[in-house]
C-alpha cells in the first residue's frame, strides 16, 4: 500500500469556506464549524457495481496544522484494497463532516458494499454527511451551466486543473500499474494520483459555489455574518413615470465571502446580481388599487354599487337590492397606494390584483422602508422565491 501526504498547491481562504460552514450550521444556531472539521474525500474504483470491482484509491483534503494537505492511499496490488479502506476510516473518525462530489450516490454506497464483502466493521456512523453536488444541483436555475459534473463546476468556479484524464480511462492504467508491480518494475503511479489529487484538492474551492444558497444566505443572517445595518436600501423616484410599475426598490448586501462568478438571475417582478461580495436584488414596485380578499367569504355580503364586501353584521342593513351573499371571488376590499410582490402570504396583509392571481403584495410604506431587519429578511425570502 502506498501512502501520500502532502500540502496542498492551492491554499484556500478560511472565507472560501465560509459558505460550506454555514451550509453545515443547524439552521437558527448560531456556532459555525471550522475547516478543520471537515474531511473532503473522493475513491476511485475499477468500476462501477461494488460486486464486481474493488477500490484502488481513495483521497481525502483536509486543514491541519495551519495548512491544507492531502492523503492518498493507493492499493499497488488488488489484495491491498481492505489496507487502503481500513486506514481511510481510521482517519475519518479525526473529523465531524465528510464532505464528497456525487458521493451520497457512489462513494459512500459503494465504500459500504465493499466493507461487508471484506468483512471489515466500517460504517459512516456517527459523521455528517456534506454532498456538494446534491446542493449545486438545486441551483440549476441559477447557473444554468450545461451540466453539473465536477469538472464543469470547476471551471465555472475558475478553479485550474492539471488532470486531463477521466475515471473511466483510469482503469486500464491502474490494470497496466499492477501487471508491472506483478513482474517486479517499479511502475509510476503519478497519472493514478494526479486525477484523484485534483478531485479531492478542487473540493475546498468547489465549496464557494454553495454562497450562491438562499438557505447559506439566510444562515449568514441568522448568525450575524450579514448585518441589516450593512443593507442599503434605495428606492427609485416614480415622479414623472409614464409607466408606475417601472419604479423599483434596489437592496443591496455585502457578503462575508466572495462568489466566485457574477451572475445575474430572475425574472418579473424580481431580479438579483451578484459580483464578488456584492448582492443586488432589484424589485419592481406596484403603483395603484388592489384587493384585499377576506378568507371567510361565507359571512359577508358584496355591495353591488360599491364594488366591495362588508361583513354580515354591518351590510346586513343595507337594502337586499344593493347587497348579494359574497364570493370568494369578490369578497374583498381595495386599497390605492404603493406595494411590494411577494410570491406567497409572508407579509400581512397580503393583497392581489385578482382572486386568481399567484402573486401577492404588502404595503411598501415608510415603517417598512425604514426597518434594515424588515428588509434583511424580505430580501432573504426573495432569494428562496427565485
Amino acid at each position: 500500500m502506498l501512502t501520500i501526504t502532502k500540502d496542498m498547491a492551492v491554499q484556500p481562504q478560511e472565507s472560501d469556506l465560509l459558505p460550506l460552514c454555514l451550509s453545515a450550521c443547524e439552521p437558527g444556531s448560531t456556532i459555525l464549524p471550522s475547516p478543520a472539521d471537515f474531511l473532503f474525500f473522493d475513491i476511485e474504483t475499477t468500476g462501477f457495481s461494488a460486486e464486481s470491482s474493488f477500490c484502488y484509491l481513495i483521497g481525502c483534503a483536509f486543514f491541519r496544522e495551519g495548512r491544507w494537505q492531502y492523503t492518498q492511499w493507493l492499493a499497488e496490488l488488488p489484495d491491498q484494497e481492505a489496507g487502503i479502506i481500513c486506514a481511510f476510516f481510521s482517519f475519518l473518525k479525526s473529523f465531524a463532516y465528510l464532505v464528497h462530489y456525487n458521493g451520497q450516490n457512489f462513494d459512500i454506497p459503494y465504500l459500504c458494499s465493499r466493507c461487508s464483502q471484506l468483512s471489515l466493521p466500517y460504517t459512516f456512523e456517527g459523521v455528517s454527511s456534506i454532498d456538494i453536488f446534491r446542493d449545486i444541483r438545486l441551483l440549476r436555475n441559477v447557473l444554468n451551466l450545461e451540466n453539473y459534473k465536477q469538472k464543469t463546476v470547476e471551471k465555472f468556479a475558475k478553479i485550474a486543473r492539471t488532470d486531463k484524464i477521466d475515471g473511466g480511462e483510469l482503469i486500464n492504467i491502474y490494470r497496466e500499474y499492477v501487471h508491472r508491480r506483478l513482474l517486479d518494475e517499479d511502475p509510476d503511479a503519478s497519472l493514478l494520483l494526479l486525477h484523484n489529487r485534483d478531485d479531492i484538492c478542487a473540493l475546498p474551492e468547489i465549496s464557494a459555489v454553495l454562497g450562491y444558497c438562499p438557505s447559506v444566505f439566510a444562515q449568514a443572517a441568522a448568525c450575524g455574518l450579514i448585518q441589516p445595518e450593512s443593507l442599503d436600501c434605495r428606492r427609485t423616484a416614480q415622479t414623472g413615470d409614464q409607466d408606475a410599475e417601472a419604479a423599483e426598490l434596489l437592496l443591496r448586501l455585502e457578503l462575508p465571502f466572495s462568489l466566485p462568478a457574477s451572475l445575474s438571475w430572475g425574472n418579473f417582478p424580481f431580479n438579483a446580481e451578484a459580483h464578488g461580495q456584492n448582492l443586488l436584488i432589484h424589485v419592481q414596485l406596484y403603483s395603484g388599487e388592489l384587493k384585499y380578499f377576506y378568507p371567510n367569504y361565507k359571512d359577508y355580503y358584496y355591495l353591488i354599487q360599491e364594488d366591495r364586501a362588508l361583513h354580515k353584521s354591518v351590510a346586513s342593513y343595507v337594502d337586499k337590492r344593493f347587497r348579494r351573499q359574497a364570493k370568494a371571488a369578490d369578497c374583498y376590499t381595495q386599497k390605492s397606494g404603493s406595494f411590494l410582490p411577494q410570491t406567497d402570504a409572508w407579509k400581512k396583509p397580503a393583497f392581489r390584483k385578482s382572486y386568481a392571481d399567484t402573486m401577492f403584495y404588502f404595503e411598501a410604506g415608510d415603517a417598512f422602508l425604514n426597518n434594515k431587519q424588515d428588509l434583511l429578511g424580505y430580501a432573504i425570502q426573495i432569494l428562496q422565491w427565485l
